[in-house]
C-alpha cells in the first residue's frame, strides 16, 4: 500500500497468501553480464517454454546474484559517476504478464526497489513497483540466498510482523524445499 492508494494494508494478507509454491527464475548469467538486465515477457515465457507453466497464486523470485554483494555497499548499489544505480529490476510488462497471465499472488527480488536502476533514472519513477502494488498485490524486496533455491518444487513462507493499517514492514522469509 505504500505506493498504492486504497489497497489492503500488510495486516489483511490473509495466511494463505504467505505460505505459497516458490518458482524462482534464476537469471544470475544475464545479470552478471548486463547490471541493467530487465526481467522482461519473453524471459518468463522461455522459463516456462523449459520448466512449464507459473502456476496461478504462486511467488515467483526473480534471482539475480545481487545479495552477494550486501557486504559491499557500493557494489549494491552500483552507482556510475552521474549518480544512477546499475541494478536489475522487473519490467511493467512482465509483471502484467504474472499479473494478467500467469495470476501469481506475489513477486520477490533482491535489490532495494522492483524497477532496475536505469529505469528509475530514466524515469524518475518506480513504475513496475506501481503497477504491481496497484494490483493489491505484494512483494518482498532484498531478498537473499535466491541462488542457492531450486527453480521449482519449494514453498515460501512470509512472515510479517502483524502490525494493524502497516503499508510495509521488514519480514522473514523461509523457502522450504
Amino acid at each position: 500500500i505504500h505506493c498504492a492508494t486504497g489497497k489492503r494494508t500488510l495486516d489483511e494478507l490473509t495466511m494463505d497468501e504467505l505460505i505459497l509454491a516458490l518458482y524462482v527464475l534464476h537469471f544470475e548469467d544475464k545479470v552478471e553480464k548486463n547490471h541493467d538486465f530487465t526481467v522482461s515477457t519473453s524471459d518468463i515465457k522461455e522459463y516456462e517454454r523449459v520448466h512449464g507453466s507459473i502456476p496461478e497464486g504462486s511467488f515467483v523470485a526473480f534471482s539475480s546474484g545481487w545479495s552477494k554483494r550486501w557486504d559491499d555497499h557500493d557494489a549494491f548499489y552500483n552507482k556510475d559517476d552521474a549518480g544512477v544505480s546499475h541494478t536489475p529490476g522487473w519490467s511493467v510488462e512482465a509483471l502484467e504478464y504474472l499479473h494478467k497471465e500467469c495470476k501469481v499472488t506475489a513477486v520477490g527480488h533482491e535489490t532495494l526497489h522492483t524497477d532496475s536502476g536505469v529505469d528509475y533514472a530514466r524515469t524518475n519513477a518506480l513504475a513496475a513497483e506501481y503497477y504491481w502494488l496497484a494490483q493489491d498485490k505484494y512483494q518482498v524486496e532484498v531478498m537473499n540466498n535466491l541462488h542457492a533455491l531450486p527453480t521449482q518444487g519449494g514453498v515460501i513462507i512470509v512472515a510479517p510482523v502483524n502490525v494493524v493499517d502497516s503499508p510495509g514492514f521488514s519480514v522473514r522469509v523461509f523457502a522450504l524445499i
